[in-house]
């Protein structure tokens, strides 16, 4: 037994068809259809909203109670469940639809009936001004059986399921503190590398009083406008509670400038940083930037220079090389803490004469720490052995030496010391490039030398080949896979016909000249010809 789908009349047939993957040229005998099947339309039942009624007047977050009535309009009884949604629009026409809640009918409606229904609803909170409630009686209409809760309606008994209500509901907010800082007393310069402490005041602007705990916090900017790039540098908790029109004064614990800082700085106090108390809609006027300025601090400047390396090397060897980094700035070498003596020179194989990295191919050799500050005019000697890696291409390459590589030491690059491989780099003259050949190897080379096959097969019979594959290249070992294909032409680009007979995984050394045979037996499929 079939159900026929709702909504069809007329003539119809039922068409059966059938197949398999072993039926080869046998396939035009695969579908039957019944006789003429005449489909009478059945009828209908017909879902409208016939009134809807909500307060004139509520505040957002309240509940309301919300009534509506439904009747069947149509020439059929209404059998089974389907669900009444409720949304609230707001009267104006723009803005997106909020759903209230949905409900779910679960008693026949005969035709001609209806059904009143009251609830009590909970509007959402953050919202305000003129709103309609809009119902939709058979809300799930259309979507999947699976879904259920649907009852089928026949053309336009689909399209008159909703109502707008004719009155408007108007939403007010319900009063909350508003929590703002008032001043900030911020010194108008601070030394890198010192701390200093602020004084501010927050009040409450709002109408409501600010219960709870909360916390003010302080941040560093460098442009007076908070995001995810400022550095959070204290935090101060509050005292208590804050009626309409309080306010607090607090003053933070020393507050730490970075000593690479220097120019223009902000520091942002934030009430309420962490956003705990509710203070729709101003929940965006709680940060206050005060303008300092950071009197810069002089740094060391490590140049490297004076680098030797051979000319030429072979792949895999081991080399020497000598370098020379010298502080040609304006202060002894430190880091973030003054008793930082320490730091990384590497050494690398790259492509081309602008800073190293991984990410663009380059090859790191090794690593060397240099321990001991270095006074301005101070410099070191270093040589050092590097091993060039195995297996390494032929080719031109640099020898880079980079001084200082992951950036503990303050530095000014000076104008005066400036790397002319890569002028616009930060810090690029702590790295230095020299050219060096490299005589390496060259890639396996595999190359199909014998291809021996039948002329003629039958289709659908056995059919034996072999092949010889050796390589021209340089010895290697490894894994890769042999693909065995037949076609209708010698020439693969103007083949119309490829068919794939199999695919031989090989695992294996080769070295130069040498080679493997292989020799396979394999069954057709009986459809290629030709």
């Amino acid at each position: 037994e079939v159900v026929l789908p709702e909504g069809i009349s007329g003539t119809h047939y039922l068409n059966v068809r059938t197949g398999g993957p072993f039926e080869f040229v046998f396939t035009d005998n695969n579908s039957g259809h019944s006789l003429a099947l005449p489909v009478e339309l059945s009828r209908s039942p017909d879902l409208q909203v016939e009134s809807l009624v909500a307060p004139a007047s509520a505040q957002e977050g309240a509940l309301i109670d919300v009534s509506w009535s439904v009747v069947n309009q149509g020439d059929a009884d209404a059998n089974g469940s389907w669900v009444d949604s409720l949304w609230l629009l707001p009267a104006s026409g723009s803005g997106q639809p909020i759903a209230l809640g949905s409900f779910s009918h679960q008693r026949s409606l005969a035709a001609g009936t209806r059904y009143t229904r009251t609830e009590q609803l909970r509007l959402p909170t953050k919202v305000e001004g003129l709103y309609r409630l809009k119902l939709i009686t058979n809300a799930r209409l259309g979507e999947s059986n699976e879904s259920g809760e649907q009852i089928y309606e026949h053309g336009e008994a689909r399209n008159n399921n909703s109502l707008l209500a004719a009155a408007t509901t108007a939403i007010e907010l319900n009063t909350r503190a508003d929590l703002r800082v008032a001043s900030v007393i911020v010194p108008e310069q601070i030394t890198a590398g010192t701390a200093t402490a602020i004084r501010f005041t927050i009040g409450n602007f709002g109408a409501a009083l600010a219960n709870g705990r909360w916390t003010d916090k302080i941040y560093l900017s460098l442009d007076g406008t908070l995001s995810g790039d400022d550095r959070l540098l204290g935090e101060v908790a509050n005292a208590g509670a804050l009626a309409p029109g309080e306010s607090y004064a607090s003053e933070t614990a020393l507050l730490d400038i970075p000593i690479r800082l220097r120019g223009d700085a902000y520091l942002i106090v934030v009430a309420d940083g962490s956003f705990k108390l509710d203070e729709y809609p101003n929940d965006a006027n709680n940060a206050y930037a005060a303008h300092f300025t950071v009197n810069a601090v002089p740094f060391a400047d490590l140049v490297t220079s004076a680098v030797v390396a051979p000319d030429q090397a072979v792949h895999g060897a081991s080399i020497e090389v000598r370098y020379q980094v010298s502080n040609h700035g304006s202060a002894t070498t430190r880091g973030d803490s003054a008793a930082l003596d320490r730091w990384t020179d590497t050494v690398w194989l790259a492509r081309d004469k602008l800073r190293p990295g991984a990410h663009k191919g380059d090859l790191l050799l090794s690593s060397f720490t240099h321990v001991g500050h270095l006074g301005v005019g101070d410099s070191y000697l270093a040589s050092v052995r590097v091993s060039l890696p195995d297996a390494l291409a032929s080719g031109e390459y640099f020898l880079s030496v980079w001084s200082d590589t992951y950036d503990v030491i303050l530095e000014d690059t000076l104008a005066t010391n400036i790397n002319a491989d890569d002028p616009s780099q930060i810090d690029n003259n702590n790295y230095q490039a020299r050219a060096i050949s490299v005589l390496g190897t060259t890639p396996p080379d595999l190359q199909v030398s014998e291809l021996v096959a039948p002329a003629t097969v039958a289709s659908g019979a056995s059919y034996s080949f072999s092949y010889r594959v050796e390589n021209r290249g340089d010895a290697f070992n490894g894994s890769w896979t042999d693909s065995v294909y037949l076609a209708d032409s010698a020439d693969w680009q103007t083949a119309s016909e490829v068919w794939h007979l199999a695919d031989y995984a090989q695992t294996r050394s080769l070295g130069f000249g040498e080679g493997y045979s292989v020799s396979q037996t394999l069954q057709l499929a009986p459809w290629i010809k030709g």
